[in-house]
């Protein structure tokens, strides 16, 4: 509804107030062409808004409305794959989801994306894999115009990546309880799964929390927290799941091991305290809290952290001696990558 412009109103009071009668009459006389101006200009702009925005098939909320216009009409369809990638991380909606809906998830992925490439590719006799990958790599090459952008295009295209390696995490979950045929060992490295998720997700909050410390009051801070998200993803999936598929798949050679190993809840504990400015807390009411949600957090972080460790601990202890050691150097394998994503953030 249009507003009528408070001086308006403010001249009729005085009018009335005075007890002008011809005064009022010229004064009502102006309010009502003044009104219609403004409603006529509203309509204006709300046609011309119409005319800008995406179809109305496209929701607000879909990377439908974001993706670069040029790149929309040169492939639709290749968007809304992307769409689905995208969706599932876009504003953090990943930590308001189960593990069982990050497995659904990743099913609705495979058949859209098995589905586009026997619709858009010549080759058939493929693996559904190879078709998968495929589609992945050219969703991932058809938004790297939209990273060299403005501050919000870049935001996108890092969002679709985020939702490109989450996929690639879950696929790999699954090749996982693929590659083992141990019933037992399916049932812990569920578990392992599940706990990974509650504790890498509220670690993300807390590191994103740190960054927005660091960059308050800047544009880059959403990018560094991108970046910062998709790394959980890249140590779960280099450092984790491709070492335990080759483990799993008769592989007795050891990773490589880091001879520097640190406390996790220590190292991201410093960091919050060395990203803290009591200048800008004393200015910056927000900054502040930012500050005390992070910090409140920590003891929840690390609890996650000791399940998801015994959790691991369980795995091993399946295995038999040799596996279970190299078992044992992935894991501070990937502790030592999450310490390395908040030291080596920049």
């Amino acid at each position: 509804m249009t507003q009528v412009p408070f001086s308006i109103i403010e001249m009729i009071n005085n009018a009335m107030r005075k007890k002008r009668i011809f005064y009022f009459i010229i004064v009502l006389f102006a309010a009502i062409i003044s009104y219609s101006f403004v409603t006529s200009c509203a309509n204006q702009k709300q046609g011309s808004n119409e005319q800008a925005s995406v179809p109305e098939s496209y929701e607000s909320n879909t990377l439908m409305s974001w993706t670069d216009e040029a790149l929309l009409k040169d492939n639709q369809d290749l968007v809304r794959v992307a769409n689905e990638l995208w969706s599932f991380v876009y504003g953090g909606e990943n930590l308001h989801h189960s593990f069982d809906d990050l497995l659904a998830w990743g099913d609705r992925c495979d058949e859209l994306l098995v589905k586009y490439y026997e619709a858009n590719f010549e080759k058939k006799d493929i693996s559904n894999e190879i078709k998968r990958d495929s589609v992945i790599n050219r969703v991932s090459t058809f938004y790297e115009p939209m990273s060299n952008g403005s501050t919000m295009d870049m935001m996108i295209a890092s969002d679709v990546e985020r939702g490109i390696m989450q996929y690639k995490v879950v696929r790999k979950y699954n090749e996982l309880l693929s590659a083992d045929e141990n019933s037992q060992r399916k049932t812990l490295i569920r578990n392992e799964m599940e706990r990974w998720k509650e504790f890498s997700d509220s670690l993300y909050r807390v590191g994103a929390d740190i960054i927005s410390l660091e960059s308050f009051g800047g544009t880059i801070g959403g990018l560094l927290v991108n970046s910062f998200a998709r790394g959980f993803d890249d140590v779960r999936l280099e450092k984790d799941m491709l070492q335990q598929l080759a483990l799993f798949n008769g592989s007795s050679n050891f990773p490589e091991q880091n001879q520097n190993a640190q406390s996790l809840i220590k190292t991201y504990s410093d960091a919050l305290n060395e990203a803290y400015s009591k200048d800008i807390a004393e200015e910056y009411e927000e900054y502040e809290t930012l500050h005390q949600k992070a910090s409140d957090l920590i003891p929840k972080v690390e609890d996650l952290y000791n399940k998801w460790i015994a959790s691991r601990a369980e795995i091993a202890q399946a295995l038999d001696s040799e596996k279970a050691k190299i078992y044992n150097v992935i894991t501070e394998n990937i502790i030592d990558g999450l310490c390395c994503l908040i030291l080596e953030k920049e």
